[in-house]
């Protein structure tokens, strides 16, 4: 078999060139680098926010305070949407069962400190879901009001 030199000389340099980029590449993985410290988001659940309320009674006492010896300072009724606080830090064993009311929507515009029992309203953490809650309450309600 003949020998050609121009052959040889390509696989020489074809073997030097894998070598170069074999190192290249494994330089390149093997360095450290700077590791950037991780921020994680908050977690929603462990932080205090509003939450959405829709009344499930016929008709649902407001209190001034978080007691049954407070002032009525007003009435909701089924259906009605509430904005309520979800922070019971700080409240006393007998406050965890009230909620501290926010916004009324258009029931009644809060210009001071309103409490509601916790039996009387359910929760939701979305207000569209706590809206459909309310127009279904709502409309059942109404249907009931009526004369007949």
């Amino acid at each position: 078999m003949l020998k050609v030199p121009i052959l040889e000389a390509m696989k020489k340099k074809g073997s030097v060139v894998l070598v170069i980029l074999a190192l290249v590449f494994f330089s390149g993985a093997c360095q450290q680098q700077e590791s950037k410290g991780l921020v994680l988001p908050e977690t929603p659940s462990l932080i205090a926010s509003p939450a959405w309320a829709v009344v499930n009674k016929p008709y649902l006492k407001a209190y001034s305070q978080a007691s049954n010896q407070a002032t009525i300072v007003t009435v909701f009724r089924a259906g009605d949407l509430l904005q309520i606080s979800t922070d019971t830090m700080g409240q006393s064993e007998a406050e965890e069962s009230w909620r501290k009311v926010l916004d009324a929507g258009s029931s009644f515009k809060v210009e001071q400190e309103l409490w509601v029992q916790l039996r009387g309203i359910s929760l939701y953490d979305l207000k569209a879901k706590a809206q459909l809650s309310a127009r279904r309450l709502s409309s059942s309600t109404s249907v009931l009001d009526q004369p007949q």
